[in-house]
């Protein structure tokens, strides 16, 4: 349902930018899903602010619009939720063109794996890109059991084959999965 709700600020960013145009924008949102049967979150997600944006290029006005989401936070409990769901979600929202006209600053992602085990990931900048994964990159922190990294990068995508989040930091010789 993150991708659903970045789908509709997507469909927000199309909106022409008027000074009228009370959807320009969003100070504030906050989601929480809940696992039908027991109950528990398996998601949240808020962020600041998401404002959208026709760029000029001199004096011409480009007619594509931008949006970014300010101070992006989303928490994926992966014990609550199904692997075909939520890969389900990642697919469509990553497939849509819109989507790569939208970038979050800062980002903040937390996951909680099958085993409870957690994997965090701060960046300044992140946005999907035209291959489907989400590419974080600018002071990226990557925090899990085994310690805390910052490096230049990151970029995650889902397995389909595997039923995973494949987790790829350049320059490692082996990406890792996260098991849905």
């Amino acid at each position: 349902l993150w991708f659903s709700v970045l789908g509709f600020c997507l469909v927000l960013s199309t909106l022409p930018v008027h000074s009228e145009n009370p959807l320009k924008n969003a100070d504030g949102f906050k989601l929480s899903l809940f696992n039908k049967s027991m109950g528990h979150r398996f998601l949240r997600l808020d962020y600041k602010e998401a404002q959208s944006d026709n760029p000029k290029l001199g004096f011409l006005k480009m007619r594509l619009s931008l949006l970014k989401v300010r101070n992006l936070y989303l928490e994926i409990d992966l014990r609550h939720t199904s692997p075909d769901r939520l890969m389900g979600l990642f697919t469509e929202v990553s497939k849509k063109k819109g989507i790569r006209f939208a970038t979050a600053e800062p980002i903040h992602l937390r996951f909680t794996g099958l085993q409870s085990e957690t994997i965090e990931i701060r960046a300044e900048k992140g946005k999907f890109s035209a291959d489907g994964s989400l590419k974080l990159w600018d002071n990226v922190i990557f925090k899990n059991q085994k310690g805390k990294k910052n490096i230049d990068k990151i970029s995650l995508s889902i397995n389909i084959s595997k039923k995973a989040i494949l987790v790829n930091i350049p320059n490692n010789s082996d990406p890792f999965y996260l098991p849905l």
